[in-house]
């Protein structure tokens, strides 16, 4: 993800003139900041429909620690417009981009940019979540996507209170929420 942000930034400057590096970086970390706190919260029971639409829905339903892994790809069963997950993304993303455009001094055209590179950052992970639990990924027996594999593995177990951060763990080791476990096998459903 963190590329991702350099290669955008370099890419703006270029077109743009305008140095957008550490706006991107200030937001990539607020957004990474917010997303994982969302994404924790969902594991809140105290949460109610996000609870049950995140928690009960994905990690229960669909993706039990025993059928972690599927041999078909992961759909939503609930409709996009209703899907919790989606509008607390979509509010955050908006409000980190306001906060950093503010604090920046920022022109209003290069929040777009900063949402631009939201969306490119959330669309990946979508990708990479679905590869996470296809039992045939394209990607399998590639190192770091195997260790990707392995810490979502122990976000679906045990209390589910771990490894918010799907891609880019710094977040729960500034959260206290990062557990790197070792195992050898991950069940396939």
């Amino acid at each position: 993800n963190f590329f991702i942000v350099i290669l955008h930034g370099w890419i703006t400057q270029i077109f743009t003139g305008y140095n957008i590096y550490y706006p991107l970086i200030f937001f990539y970390y607020i957004f990474g900041m917010l997303m994982t706190r969302v994404h924790k919260y969902g594991h809140n029971h105290h949460s109610k429909l996000w609870y049950k639409q995140h928690t009960v829905n994905h990690h229960i339903h669909n993706y039990p620690l025993k059928k972690f892994l599927k041999n078909i790809e992961y759909i939503s069963d609930i409709p996009s417009k209703y899907n919790l997950n989606n509008w607390l993304y979509i509010i955050n993303t908006i409000f980190g981009s306001i906060v950093t455009q503010y604090l920046f001094n920022m022109p209003y055209a290069s929040t777009c940019i900063l949402l631009f590179n939201a969306i490119i950052i959330l669309n990946y992970n979508n990708i990479i979540h679905k590869q996470v639990h296809l039992e045939n990924s394209i990607l399998n027996n590639i190192n770091i996507f195997e260790k990707i594999r392995k810490m979502h593995y122990y976000h679906h177990s045990g209390r589910m209170e771990t490894n918010f951060g799907f891609l880019d763990f710094i977040f729960d080791y500034l959260l206290n929420t990062l557990r790197d476990h070792n195992t050898k096998n991950i069940p396939i459903g």
